[in-house]
């Protein structure tokens, strides 16, 4: 029988990858070593190359450049229709391929329960599918518990539809460098925007 699961790399269009990019770059790479793996963006299929290339690089260039150059990409919805079974992975908002199957992984929700600390661009495309997306899928991965709380509280997602698989940090082994610092220093992993709170923090570290 033959089974394919259809990855979405969309996400991996951004020009640096940060949160949501991130986190598909890790499912890409883990799916790489499937043979039954089909990388997605819209309808169309991209080379396995090109999403190693993206990871590779920690940035969506490779993508967009062979989305330029290269003939035209197989057709995402004719192979679901040619596999007899199909499951689709999606981060956060999922396109629109017809598999048998949906799998969603949740990062947070945001956008709709903040919508004034969400980029304008995209705050009307999450709200319209958010409700929509997380009810319809087959089964949800959180990466944290207080997104699997907020999609149940929010959303009134069944919480036996809802597993948490939280993203692991790889940390490389204890530099030996004396970087001889005068002061004290504070290090913010993450995007520099309101709803991070780093202005209250650096409020807090100077009283």
């Amino acid at each position: 029988m033959r089974t394919t699961v259809f990855v979405d790399v969309a996400p991996l269009q951004e020009r640096v990858y940060s949160g949501i990019p991130s986190v598909v770059a890790d499912i890409a790479g883990l799916a790489m070593t499937r043979s039954d793996v089909a990388f997605v963006v819209g309808d169309a299929v991209v080379p396995s190359e090109v999403v190693r290339d993206c990871i590779a690089e920690n940035s969506g260039w490779p993508l967009q450049a062979a989305a330029l150059l290269a003939d035209p990409w197989g057709s995402a919805l004719a192979l679901a229709v040619a596999s007899e079974r199909s499951v689709a992975v999606y981060a956060n908002l999922p396109g629109r391929l017809h598999a048998r199957a949906k799998l969603q992984v949740a990062y947070d929700l945001v956008p709709l329960l903040l919508p004034d600390h969400t980029e304008p661009s995209t705050r009307g495309a999450y709200n319209l599918a958010f409700r929509g997306d997380f009810t319809q899928a087959d089964h949800i991965v959180a990466i944290s518990n207080a997104t699997r709380l907020g999609l149940i509280g929010y959303l009134r997602v069944a919480s036996d539809r809802i597993s948490v698989c939280s993203p692991t940090v790889g940390v490389p082994a204890p530099a030996s460098v004396d970087l001889q610092l005068s002061r004290k220093l504070g290090l913010v992993i993450g995007t520099v925007e309101p709803r991070k709170n780093i202005e209250l923090l650096l409020e807090l570290l100077r009283t």
